[in-house]
């Protein structure tokens, strides 16, 4: 043999090693491992139709699919059971397997799951072991890439947290103008297209449907940039058909490669697609400004991923065509499917018509009418159960998994079948095929044996980005649609479900429209509208008053719509407020801030019925009568309504406003969270904020030379302020702190409404106080969720009360707006009752103190003697008796909340008081407080001794001092309240003298608490020799009462 023939031969041989391999890897990709896989599912006893080498079973599914007879019906279909006409593969597979089987799609092997109990621990599973399938990014790259809808792993998490807050409910409301104005489009198309064709038209709905949902996606997603946006997304559409050709001959190796003419199309328009997408990404590079929507969001992700140039542009671009598929092509046609249901069961379609015009009364959807459109979301519910866009969700096991009984090899495909589990009789009951949405009518929970299965978004840790979006923009397009329309199937319209990706009609939907009956209906509505606000403003009120007056309780005579607060406002203008230099000799607060009550009282007696706006109040300073009413532990008496509605910014529905069964389970979570043994635990926490105010005012008096005149309402509201974020927040206090302060701008800005409480519609009217209350709202919120936000990403979160808060939500089943909502209130509620009323109660305390120099240096001696130098402890706090008088008194002359109300939610009798459903009650605590029949002659004297014998022996009926409420509905939060006023004044009094200043001009001032109107000036000195301290301080009130008069 030669040296030619011998280089050869190695040739040969390197030429057929490679070839040989390839042969053996083929044959182990193809043959041996799908082999392997189906073995080990067969080891379990899972069974299935034998495969084909290459092919699997798709010629027995096609086979199952030509052997179904399309018979498309011209008439309502009375059932609806696409899985039948859609999979007849599965459901012959189905009987002869069961309900767990495996099949094959080429070399791709599929575990076909319907096993209820299977699906849940499949869908809820939160491994990163568990993707979406790969085929999905190879067969369907084209359409699909590498998007968040087939991504797995770190890669799907990361553009998972980057889209999902733009898809969070309080963002999808900020698009409701977008979809409106989309809507409206729409529905001027169809006006003017019946109006030509002479009052009824026959219009196929389908390209209307995906006109409004790609322009609703355009511009949620490029913004001002739309019209390119839906170039895009015809493209897109093009592409998606394109990609249906190929129908289940997804995983038949090699097919994706071939040049076939399915294959030639959608290659060339994904690099059309591709471009244009580019093209917009490259012009806003070149602008000097961009707006932030859902494509500057994936393209700042991008950036953020550190990626090469080619990654960061498919990365882009794949995520586009993901949001294209999710939010166009499904929602478009859960619409279609939609109206046809509601055109094929006019009953229905009338109840749902009847309702939105009902609610709306001629206005524009908005959020909170959505919410009460109960018949609309179940319809859309069933529409969903019986039509879902995606007829089947696909996994795959990317690593060896157990989900129960069954072991899924790493590799193995896992199919739960939507459509099945939608429409088994033995989960929804004999009707299952019926268009039935009463069976929604207790929700998802109650309208079948296993909610689980009901996945029309999807389920678990995948489920669909854009539900909330989607769900809005079907109630909105619904809505507007039955408001301007009445339809019904067309002659023209054939049944016959097709499966192209999504579920669709194939020929489209035909529906019959006209406007005819709208102009009754809307005209109806109308008369139906004033009728109802004549009953609310006029009949409504007239019948309470009468059925009060029937009872012999009067009062001042209302005035239609502001009731009487044009008399209230005329009493607060005839009060000459001539602010005290001295210190007050009596507290008459009552006098000064409610004139109004103190006339009616005297013209009318201690029970009478007055207005404000529409809502009738019975004033009721009876003793008895009050003793009943606050102790009543019936949910018929609850808060009243008006404090949720015009106070909503601020209250929201938290525990100091919800009412009933919700109430209930808010005071269930909070209550044990401040039982003294809690308030214990955090004494350390009080006295590190204490010690904080304690050395910031040493400081300022060493700066001022010894003495300092010191404006406390600051100081005491960042000390309970402190507490209270500290409390609620654990170690992240100080966002608490930002939190409470714009809590305090908007408690400010609420109050500046006053007693127009009760005007009906003024809290809609974008006034400057509702415009800046509305503002502060949605800061707070936005905050307080942060917050949350980031506790969920934590590998640890501290045991505070907000901790408790959000696992109540939690555990109460809520939706994610509900659950968002019941946080964020009761956030609120809590700065509300802990920090505010402690801050100015300590003020009014201090005040009264320094206004009283005999009490306080018989406090101080009785604070340094208990404590001897230490830092008080509870035990120490139980034996200061003097202080404890001294606060008791404080907050009998000056409690935080001067009127304590309820709603009767229905008719109730309190004694020989019968008070009708829908009035509210009011109990004047000042008034109570500082009756001299009560508390005696020196009723509005500073006197703490007269708690010497406690609260029994104060005064003649006890049961109306109520400083921090009575009975079922008394402030959780008075243990904290009690032990933060006695440490802050015991350390306060051990480190300090002090006394009023010149500059203290007493003039208490209603702002939802009554609290000092120019603050409380006080002089203060370090140290508690208290003649040393008088004598300083008196020579500082002579030197600035000196300068006073000079600057005079």
């Amino acid at each position: 043999m030669g040296l030619t023939e011998y280089y050869v031969n190695i040739f040969v041989s390197l030429v057929l090693l490679p070839f040989l391999g390839l042969i053996l890897r083929l044959y182990h990709e193809l043959v041996v491992k799908p082999m392997k896989l189906r073995a080990r599912l067969l080891k379990q006893g899972i069974k299935g139709p034998p495969p084909t080498l290459l092919i699997g079973n798709i010629r027995e599914i096609k086979k199952a699919q030509s052997s179904i007879v399309k018979v498309p019906s011209m008439h309502p279909p009375a059932t609806h059971n696409c899985g039948a006409l859609l999979f007849p593969f599965f459901e012959q597979w189905r009987k002869q397997y069961g309900q767990v089987f495996v099949f094959s799609l080429g070399n791709t092997q599929i575990l076909f799951v319907n096993q209820p109990d299977a699906v849940k621990e499949i869908t809820t599973c939160t491994s990163l072991a568990l993707g979406k399938p790969s085929y999905q990014q190879k067969d369907r790259g084209p359409l699909l890439g590498q998007g968040i809808l087939t991504s797995n792993g770190a890669i799907w998490a990361h553009q998972r947290k980057i889209l999902a807050p733009e898809l969070y409910m309080d963002k999808v409301k900020g698009m409701m103008n977008l979809i409106v104005e989309s809507s409206f489009t729409l529905v001027d198309s169809w006006k003017t297209r019946i109006e030509v064709e002479g009052g009824l038209a026959d219009i196929k709905i389908d390209e209307y449907m995906r006109s409004f949902s790609g322009d609703v996606i355009s511009r949620a997603c490029f913004g001002s940039n739309y019209c390119k946006g839906e170039e895009i997304f015809l493209k897109l559409r093009a592409l998606q058909e394109a990609m249906s050709k190929k129908g289940l001959s997804t995983g038949v190796p090699g097919m994706r490669y071939l040049p076939i003419k399915s294959n030639r199309e959608a290659w060339e328009l994904e690099k059309e697609v591709r471009d244009l997408i580019l093209h917009v990404v490259k012009e806003r590079k070149g602008a000097a400004t961009y707006e932030k929507d859902l494509l500057q969001m994936v393209v700042e992700g991008a950036k953020s991923s550190d990626l090469s140039q080619e990654a960061t542009e498919r990365f882009v671009v794949d995520n586009c065509k993901n949001i294209y598929l999710a939010g166009y092509e499904t929602t478009a046609v859960s619409a279609t499917w939609c109206l046809m249901l509601l055109a094929a069961n006019q009953e229905w379609q009338d109840n749902v018509r009847t309702q939105v015009v009902e609610i709306c009364g001629g206005r524009t959807p908005d959020a909170g009418m959505l919410r009460k459109m109960k018949l609309l979301t179940k319809v859309i519910q069933e529409s969903l159960r019986l039509y879902p866009p995606v007829a089947v969700v696909s996994r795959e096991a990317l690593e060896d998994m157990n989900f129960g009984k069954i072991f899924v090899p790493k590799g193995v495909n896992i199919w739960m079948m939507v459509l099945a589990l939608h429409t088994d009789p033995e989960i929804w009951g004999e009707d299952a095929y019926k268009f039935n949405p009463n069976r929604f009518a207790k929700g998802i929970k109650g309208a079948c044996k296993l909610p689980q299965v009901y996945m029309p978004f999807g389920v678990g840790p995948r489920v669909c980005l854009g539900q909330n979006l989607a769900m809005v923009e079907l109630k909105l397009l619904m809505s507007l649609l039955l408001s301007n329309f009445s339809f019904s199937l067309s002659p023209n319209y054939t049944h016959s479900p097709v499966l192209r990706l999504v579920i669709e009609p194939e020929n489209g939907v035909h529906l019959l429209y006209y406007v005819n009956i709208f102009v009754s209906l809307v005209l109806l509505a109308f008369l139906g509208l004033i009728l109802r606000l004549y009953h609310e403003l006029v009949v409504k009120p007239m019948k309470l008053r009468a059925r009060l007056l029937k009872q012999g309780i009067k009062g001042p005579p209302p005035i239609l719509l502001i009731g009487n607060i044009r008399e209230i406002k005329k009493a607060q203008s005839s009060i000459v407020k001539v602010p005290s230099m001295h210190p007050p000799a009596t507290h008459n607060c009552g006098a000064l801030l409610f004139p109004f009550f103190e006339q009616w009282r005297k013209q009318y007696g201690q029970v009478f019925v007055f207005s404000l706006g529409n809502t009738q109040i019975l004033f009721v300073n009876q003793p008895d009568a009050v003793k009943e009413i606050t102790t009543c532990t019936s949910l018929a008496l609850g808060k009243p309504s008006y404090q949720q509605k015009d106070r909503g910014p601020l209250l929201g529905q938290g525990i100091l406003t919800s009412n009933g069964a919700i109430w209930a389970h808010q005071r269930k979570i909070l209550a044990p969270e401040l039982y003294m043994d809690k308030v214990k635990g955090m004494m350390n926490l009080i006295v590190e904020s204490a010690f904080t105010l304690v050395d910031s005012w040493k400081t300022r008096i060493e700066v001022k030379g010894g003495l300092a005149d010191i404006k406390i309402d600051e100081y005491m509201r960042s000390f309970s302020g402190d507490v209270i974020s500290r409390a609620c927040f654990g170690s992240n206090y100080c966002k608490g702190e930002e939190i409470f302060l714009k809590l305090r701008a908007l408690q400010e800005a609420m109050s500046k409404k006053g007693l127009s409480t009760g005007v009906p519609g003024m809290r809609y009217l974008p006034i400057k106080s509702n415009r800046e209350a509305w503002e502060l709202e949605k800061e707070v919120r936005d905050l307080i969720l942060h917050v949350v936000k980031e506790r969920k990403g934590a590998a640890t979160y501290e045991k505070d009360l907000l901790q408790m808060v959000v696992e109540g939500a939690k555990s109460s089943d809520l939706s994610q707006e509900a659950t968002e909502r019941f946080v964020v209130d009761n956030c609120k509620n809590i700065y509300l009752a802990g920090y505010e009323t402690t801050a100015v109660s300590a003020t009014w305390c201090l005040m009264l103190l320094a206004a009283n120099q005999e009490w306080q240096d018989n406090v101080r001696t009785e604070v340094v003697e208990i404590c001897g130098g230490r830092t008080p402890d509870a035990g120490m706090l139980r034996k200061m008796k003097l202080l404890t008088k001294v606060i008791q008194e404080s907050l009998r002359l000056y409690p935080p909340v001067a009127v304590v109300s309820r709603e009767a939610l229905e008719d109730m009798k309190f004694g020989e008081i019968f008070v009708p459903k829908g009035v509210n009650i009011w109990m004047m605590v000042l008034a109570l407080h500082t009756d001299p029949e009560i508390w005696g002659e020196d009723a509005y004297r500073f006197d703490p001794n007269r708690f010497s014998k406690g609260i029994k022996g104060a005064c003649k009926l006890p049961q109306v001092y109520m400083p921090f409420g009575v009975g079922p509905r008394v402030c959780l939060g008075q243990n904290l309240a009690m032990v933060e006023l006695k440490l802050l004044m015991s350390l306060l009094l051990s480190n300090f003298s002090f006394s009023l200043s010149p500059n203290y001009t007493h003039l208490p001032v209603l702002r939802l608490v009554i609290e000092p109107e120019n603050g409380v000036h006080l002089l203060v000195i370090k140290g508690r020799n208290c003649e040393k301290g008088r004598a300083l301080v008196g020579m500082g009130r002579f030197l600035i009462l000196t300068i006073v008069h000079h600057h005079m």
